[in-house]
């Protein structure tokens, strides 16, 4: 297992296997309009820019992609892992990862949006809900909490 800097290259393999998850894990938690959003922003044409404009990582095993996950100043985003492989550690794995990448960059304190099915999760890694905010297009508007964990540098 191999955690590795993504590269444009690895874009539609990370648009296909987020897009498997938002098909077989949110569309259980939100309404179709906002699926079909997310699919969208996980689209190649939108993850090109967003691998160049963040640091997004990759675990791998040999060629297989296992999940991601991405930092932009002190928000991580963008964590994904293969549907079949959710509950094996590899979140945990990811998350110690960007945190202590975040921390060798000086930062203090990280936060993230997390989706519904996360928000437990997120709560074991000791992150804490410190505000809502809404993600609204002209479909829909729904609540996202805003999630801080202060880093032990």
């Amino acid at each position: 297992m191999r955690i590795l800097k993504a590269k444009i290259s690895d874009a539609k393999k990370i648009s296909t296997m987020r897009k498997k998850n938002i098909e077989r894990i949110l569309s259980g938690y939100y309404k179709k309009e906002v699926i079909q959003k997310l699919l969208e922003k996980n689209s190649v044409k939108y993850l090109k820019p967003k691998i160049k404009e963040r640091e997004m990582f990759c675990i791998w095993e040999n060629k297989t992609l296992l999940g991601t996950v991405d930092l932009k100043d002190n928000k991580i985003g963008g964590l994904f892992i293969k549907h079949d492989k959710i509950n094996k550690g590899y979140g945990k794995e990811l998350m110690k990862f960007i945190e202590n990448h975040a921390k060798k960059k000086g930062v203090k304190k990280v936060k993230l949006y997390p989706t519904k099915n996360a928000l437990q999760f997120y709560k074991r890694l000791g992150y804490k809900i410190k505000s809502n905010i809404y993600w609204k297009t002209d479909k829909f508007k729904i609540p996202v909490p805003v999630m801080e964990k202060k880093l032990k540098l």
